[in-house]
């Protein structure tokens, strides 16, 4: 087995990269992909039972039009339900949709034995669910861990050379453990290097967090705004009535400071634990792609479930649902304060 450690641009085994086995460290044991008899409390969304087997099937890595073939369907019905299943989670790639499933628990697997792996293929492989196109996925996954991009192509290479789709490899890899629970968002947003910090910049101090506001959101002197009365739960239908705007959590906090001045109405707010934003609720009439820097207008025709008024274990209310929506022209100019796009 060549070491990927011994690997550099220009290393004769380079151009050999593909032919390298790792049968020996990744022993191909069947998996047990099943859905769950419930609905896990972190799942903010459920599909019907046809799109969950679709889903699941796709897991195990049937190919869609098999699977069609199988239940005398057809194959764009089941290519519709997968892309469904991804759309509610605002993601890009189905590899990313994989992982988000598995994350949550809405698709669980049973554990296999941990592999004993070079920290560089396990650390390439933890990466693989990064919802980026397949065109930039090696040199994403070498910004992000630091690797050169040899090595980074070489352990794709030897995890693609087992003859599994990468979805089905990010399904192994949540198995034996090499892909962990972590924060949902990782899969939402490309990872970054950490910038070196600059000694002349002081940060600014974190908010202090009220037990009903735990990511801190409302600003210190401003009260902890009373429920609706009225019952709350159910779905909305983003574009039709409503438009959500996912917020960076510190162009919230702006945000929601610079309506302590004015006598302006707000509306809505909900902070997500889970992937770390804010999420206001408009009137609609923003623009189609409608962005800013610190948020973007999220997908018109996605089915969003509402918490109850006292939240859920991802997500809780800022400011409560009620049949108030922000308007549109008082949201921008709220967010029009330069204290709104901090680093901006």
């Amino acid at each position: 087995m060549t070491s990927l450690t011994s690997l550099h641009p220009g290393h004769p085994a380079e151009r050999t990269r593909s032919t390298i086995s790792v049968e020996g460290l990744v022993p191909l044991e069947p998996m047990s992909i099943r859905i769950p008899a419930t609905k896990p409390a972190s799942c903010p969304w459920w599909p019907s039972p046809a799109r969950h087997e679709a889903l699941r099937a796709f897991l195990e890595g049937i190919d869609h039009a098999q699977y069609a073939a199988e239940l005398k369907r057809s194959p764009t019905t089941v290519l519709t339900y997968l892309r469904e299943c991804r759309r509610s989670w605002e993601v890009k790639q189905m590899r990313a949709m994989a992982d988000r499933a598995l994350q949550l628990g809405m698709i669980t697997v049973e554990k296999l034995p941990a592999p004993d792996l070079p920290q560089e293929l396990a650390t390439v492989w933890e990466h693989l669910p990064a919802d980026i196109p397949d065109a930039r996925l090696h040199g994403h996954i070498a910004d992000a861990t630091g690797l050169p991009r040899s090595t980074v192509d070489t352990a794709l290479s030897a995890l693609r050379s087992l003859g599994e789709s990468d979805v089905t490899l990010i399904v192994r890899g949540h198995a034996c453990g090499v892909i962990t629970k972590q924060d949902t968002k990782q899969d939402l947003r490309p990872l970054l290097r950490p910038r070196r910090a600059d000694p002349r910049h002081r940060p600014a101090p974190t908010p202090k967090r009220r037990r009903s506001d735990p990511l801190g959101l409302l600003p210190a002197g401003m009260p902890e705004p009373c429920p609706n009365e009225r019952p709350l739960g159910g779905y909305v239908v983003t574009g039709q009535g409503v438009d959500v705007v996912r917020l960076s959590l510190d162009a919230c906090r702006t945000v929601l400071e610079q309506l302590q001045a004015t006598p302006e109405q707000s509306g809505p707010v909900l902070g997500h634990m889970e992937g770390r934003v804010a999420l206001f609720f408009l009137e609609s009439g923003l623009q189609d792609g409608w962005r800013t820097p610190g948020g973007r207008l999220c997908r018109r025709g996605l089915s969003m479930k509402i918490p109850p008024a006292g939240g859920d274990s991802t997500a809780y209310w800022v400011v409560p649902y009620s049949s108030a929506y922000w308007k549109p022209e008082v949201f921008e100019r709220l967010l029009a304060s330069p204290r709104a796009h901090p680093g901006q």
